[in-house]
């Protein structure tokens, strides 16, 4: 075999080795695709967490203030009844895991 010969074998290898490489690109590009939809489906998710969970600040806002100015509660009891609430999970960390209503 001559020289000529390794190198038409070579030039083969190579666009073997390009035509691998294009479609691992390719599948990287698809894969790239998804991992950005994914993160703008979260995003989006996100965006309409936040609004609803501002819109339940301003009903509680409004709960809360309807209660003290026809004082059914004064601003202590209120307060307390948040802690007690609040530790009914066995941790005082501000959320509440459990149902709204208990029986």
């Amino acid at each position: 075999m001559g020289w000529g010969h390794w190198l038409l074998l070579d030039d083969v290898s190579h666009q073997r080795d390009l035509s691998a490489t294009i479609a691992e690109l390719g599948i990287l590009q698809q894969r790239l695709n998804k991992t950005a939809l994914g993160q703008a489906s979260v995003a989006d998710e996100l965006r309409r967490l936040t609004a609803e969970n501002n819109e339940l600040k301003l009903y509680v806002a409004t709960v809360f203030r309807l209660l003290l100015d026809k004082q059914i509660v004064n601003l202590e009891e209120l307060e307390s009844l948040v802690t007690a609430i609040d530790r009914e999970d066995g941790a005082e960390d501000g959320r509440h895991r459990g149902p709204v209503l208990t029986s």
